[in-house]
């Protein structure tokens, strides 16, 4: 009874485990969309759209038309920073939101837990209930705030609930409510707003955005979505693509569980089937009830899965709300069709995985059933072979080849490399299985059963199939999670700065707070005048293509850039003439090249803010994972000119006294613009942080995998057990003792984790290299390696797990009868 039980608890559980990757990777986009949208809906009291000005900073609501928005609702909103007594504070950004009293009273009016909307006069503010806790504020506490480096004191009239343009605040950037006549008074306008927001009146707010931008009315005018869609699509696609390559692993070794786990059901029922037949059933009818029963085993599987594949994307949804250090977890929601895939799959799996054994019913004849004679040796064919060692030879000419390619079509040779070994493995130690059989038939008894039963036994050149497919996948995963975090340390620790300058603010004064900053540095004695390297990391669109442009001096974003060597080689050429030439010209990345479709010397226009110019493709590089490998390169003055952008993204630059030290004293100098810098050491710290998660998950799901495969090996034992019954009572009816019996069973289990090391180690070197195509073409170009410790580990714990899944056999084996298993011979 607890056999079965095991059993089905491992039928159910494989195929629940392969339905909730495939629930949580069709579902995961849309659950990471629906959480920032969310938030920046709550955010914005209910808005969808922002609408700002192109050329000015303020503008009239007169000269909009609204076509294709509706709710509209005007701004004048700013961020400036909090001014602390001890510069050496955290950074801290506020927006002052300046809303008119009666959109205030209309949105707030039954929020306030404290204070008087109707106090919002000038120089008072609103603050949360969330920022009056975490900064020990209260009614008549004064806020002083530098804005355009120019200090305010607002006085707090209002403490509110963490709802509106609150819901978003943290501790060290938060918003504040001020009345849209003070914040008229402080800029000296009249009427005029620097930002509206909006709803859209159309089915979809990409829809509404371009019917508004289609009025010429509005060509000076930019209507975007509140947060990016297709930013973030491209910054979690390599998390996607990675969820459904472990779906892969998990679907292949399900399928070996449950063909295993079926071929015991019929062991196990062999004398049920034959008194069936006996009876008059037909053998159509047996297999169609283990048909339906398979499908029930999907279902239930599927249930399970759907139901972990939910609670995946729950939590999911709580790791990256914008607001979990909060407790503030976005609404959660799943599309019942994907549960309704997720269960259709299981169903499917399961038939499928469940038909071959199924099917082999009709090669025993009724008296073989009743004699419960369900033994079939495996068959190594040749074709097999040959077709692995095709599928092997074009996997190995893709690894070799630097052809593009090979990068293309990685996603097949990654199949083949696993497949070709599969179909090859069988007939291969088969071959060599003979060959020792003869050497140790005269020397050991024990060996020579053992490797003569890895030849003959199907079960067991399953298991063989089952560790090997398990230890690709363990070692496979490894590699790629420590290759991913080396490479990041590689890239940063490569870039030839110490100190970087971020978060830079516009101001209100006729020179721009990168130029005040730029010129505060240049005076500065410990720092290396020649590596200052300000440069913009603007979002837009290349040609229709979502992509980052990148605008910097050539020269010294040259020397700044040493992880993608653009002072070497065909890349120094690039460069070098791009440096000479200032034309509007752009280098792009060989990935974007072959997503645009474009060849170097063709034309692209750049989209930025709504604006468009045109650029020509003077060359191509590689982009790594930089950006990942996903990037356009223009000339910083063509950013300033073209698109009116006057901050920068960065500035960064190199020093001569220790990093530290040199941070506190830039902190010191860039203080009053509201920027913030940091060390190349922290950013590296940043970066690799970032990757924890995923790298974590991959590292987790490795583990697993091996869990699942030993759960499978017990099974596919049981099943050799049951189908070898016959065999084991006849070499115990000669003589062979129980603890032969069971040295032979180890043995046995011994050799299978044996071969499968013996395969995959060396063929592993070919199985990374093929990897480190395929991560190419999913976006992260990672040079995967393999890590000696980390194999080692890998298969320790692999030949733990497969010696000890061998003592319930001994068990098992020790309850067979003689009599029982010889009384037909």
């Amino acid at each position: 009874m607890i056999e079965k039980k095991s059993r089905l608890f491992l039928l159910v559980f494989s195929i629940a485990i392969s339905t909730m990757l495939l629930v949580s990777s069709i579902g995961v986009l849309k659950v990471i969309l629906n959480s920032y949208s969310s938030a920046y809906t709550i955010g914005h009291e209910g808005a969808e759209i922002v609408i700002s000005s192109k050329n000015n900073m303020f503008f009239k609501e007169d000269d909009i038309n609204f076509l294709g928005v509706k709710d509209s609702v005007g701004e004048i909103d700013y961020t400036g920073i909090m001014s602390h007594e001890n510069e050496d504070n955290e950074m801290v950004y506020v927006t002052l939101r300046g809303k008119k009293l009666n959109q205030v009273e209309k949105n707030y009016n039954n929020k306030i837990i404290s204070g008087n909307i109707n106090d919002l006069e000038d120089k008072t503010c609103i603050i949360s209930q969330r920022i009056s806790e975490e900064h020990n504020l209260e009614l008549g506490d004064y806020l002083k705030i530098l804005i355009s480096r120019e200090e305010v004191e607002l006085k707090i009239v209002g403490i509110c609930g963490n709802t509106g343009a609150f819901y978003m605040d943290t501790s060290s950037k938060y918003s504040v409510i001020v009345n849209y006549t003070y914040m008229q008074e402080f800029f000296d306008v009249e009427d005029v707003y620097n930002v509206i927001f909006a709803k859209t009146s159309e089915d979809t707010i990409n829809e509404g955005i371009d019917l508004f931008q289609s009025v010429e009315d509005n060509k000076n005018f930019d209507a975007n979505p509140l947060y990016d869609d297709e930013a973030l699509s491209v910054e979690y696609a390599a998390f996607f693509i990675s969820m459904y390559a472990m779906l892969g692993f998990v679907m292949i070794m399900c399928f070996v569980i449950i063909y295993g786990a079926f071929n015991l059901v019929l062991n196990e029922r062999l004398p049920e089937i034959g008194t069936f037949l006996s009876q008059g059933a037909t053998k159509r009818k047996v297999k169609n009830l283990l048909y339906l029963e398979s499908v029930c085993y999907g279902f239930l599987g599927g249930l399970f899965g759907n139901l972990a594949g939910v609670v995946v994307l729950y939590i999911i949804n709580r790791k990256i709300s914008p607001l979990a250090e909060y407790g503030i977890i976005e609404k959660f929601s799943i599309d019942i069709i994907y549960l309704i895939i997720g269960l259709v799959f299981a169903m499917v799996l399961s038939f499928f995985a469940a038909a071959l054994p199924i099917r082999k019913i009709n090669r025993l004849s009724v008296k073989d059933i009743i004699l419960n004679n369900f033994y079939v040796p495996v068959k190594t064919g040749w074709a097999g072979f040959f077709i692995g060692i095709g599928m092997i030879a074009i996997a190995m000419v893709g690894a070799i080849s630097n052809g593009k390619w090979t990068v293309d079509f990685s996603y097949i040779t990654s199949v083949f490399v696993i497949v070709g070994i599969v179909l090859l493995a069988s007939k291969l130690i088969d071959l060599i299985t003979r060959k020792i059989c003869g050497l140790v038939k005269e020397r050991s008894s024990i060996l020579f059963l053992a490797f003569n039963n890895i030849r003959t036994s199907r079960v067991l050149m399953a298991n063989i199939i089952l560790i090997i497919i398990t230890l690709f996948s363990s070692i496979s995963i490894n590699a790629v999670s420590k290759s991913i975090i080396d490479t990041i340390n590689s890239a940063y620790y490569n870039l030839e700065y110490n100190i970087a300058i971020n978060n830079i603010l516009p101001n209100t004064d006729d020179k721009s707070t990168t130029d005040s900053i730029l010129e505060k540095i240049e005076n500065q004695d410990f720092i290396i005048k020649e590596s200052i390297n300000p440069f913009y990391k603007i979002n837009g669109h290349v040609d229709q293509v979502n992509t980052y442009t990148i605008a910097a001096y050539p020269d010294r974003f040259q020397k700044y850039m040493a992880y993608l060597q653009l002072d070497t080689g065909e890349n120094k050429k690039v460069f070098d003439e791009f440096t000479k030439e200032k034309s509007p010209q752009l280098v792009v990345t060989e990935k974007l090249l072959d997503k645009l479709d474009k060849k170097v010397g063709d034309t692209v226009t750049i989209k930025i803010n709504d604006i468009e110019n045109d650029f020509k493709i003077i060359g191509a590089i590689d982009g790594k994972m930089y950006f990942s490998g996903l990037f356009a390169f223009i000339h910083y003055d063509h950013m300033k000119e073209s698109y009116g952008l006057e901050e920068t993204s960065t500035i960064t630059f190199q020093v001569t006294t220790e990093d530290d030290k040199a941070k506190i004293e830039i902190d010191k100098l860039i203080y009053e613009y509201g920027a913030t810098s940091i060390t190349k050491t922290e950013e590296v710290a940043s970066q690799i942080s970032a990757t924890e998660t995923l790298c974590q998950s991959l590292i987790l799901f490795s583990n697993l995998i091996i869990i699942i495969a030993v759960l499978g090996v017990v099974n596919n034992m049981l099943v050799g057990l049951f189908q070898r019954k016959r065999e084991l009572a006849l070499l115990s009816s000669v003589g062979m003792s129980n603890n032969t019996r069971n040295r032979m069973l180890m043995t046995e289990s011994v050799l299978t984790v044996f071969w499968a090391i013996v395969i995959v180690v060396p063929y592993s070197f070919l199985v990374v290299k093929i990897i480190s195509k395929f991560m190419k073409w999913i976006g992260m170009p990672v040079d995967v390696k393999l890590y000696p410790n980390s194999v080692m580990l890998t298969i320790l714990i692999t030949v733990i797990g497969i010696i000890l899944a061998t003592i319930p056999i001994f068990i098992k084996s020790r309850k067979i009868s003689i009599i029982d298993e010889m009384r037909y011979e």
